[in-house]
């Protein structure tokens, strides 16, 4: 899906309320995510933080657009009442991007996905881009816990 469609369908999302998303990222931002993938052709992409979902939505919108390939977002909880499922929905991208709501968070999960992908000590990889958008609270992204 080009940009201009996916931003456009994002931007002219209303809720029951008739309230518009909120772009925490500025559009400048979000269009260089998509023109990475997009000019790189990174067919396998991971969002560790989700949010409401919006940046998960463009990176798999280039995806898309590339003929294929696999979006992975992962967060603790669903923001309510606009979240990931919500936009996918609402921009009609049913394949991409794959959710993994994990209640310790995101790093947990990296770890046990790390561990099932390392054979004889080597990691096969599995991701071409990754975008951090989740570090954003102490507890989630601490270690070890007893700090």
């Amino acid at each position: 899906m080009k940009f201009e469609s996916i931003m456009g369908l994002l931007k002219n999302y209303r809720d029951a309320n008739g309230s518009g998303l909120l772009f925490l990222i500025p559009d400048a931002t979000v269009e260089q995510i998509y023109r990475c993938i997009v000019d790189n052709r990174l067919h396998s992409c991971l969002e560790l933080g989700t949010g409401y979902g919006t940046t998960s939505c463009i990176m798999a919108a280039a995806v898309e657009e590339l003929g294929g390939g696999r979006v992975l977002t992962i967060d603790h909880f669903l923001h309510q009442p606009v979240n990931i499922q919500v936009l996918k929905a609402h921009t009609g991208l049913w394949r991409n991007p794959e959710t993994v709501l994990e209640k310790l968070g995101y790093n947990w999960y990296l770890a046990d996905l790390v561990a099932r992908r390392t054979v004889n000590g080597v990691c096969e990889p599995l991701f071409d881009f990754c975008f951090l958008d989740g570090a954003h609270e102490w507890v989630p992204d601490r270690w070890p816990s007893s700090w």
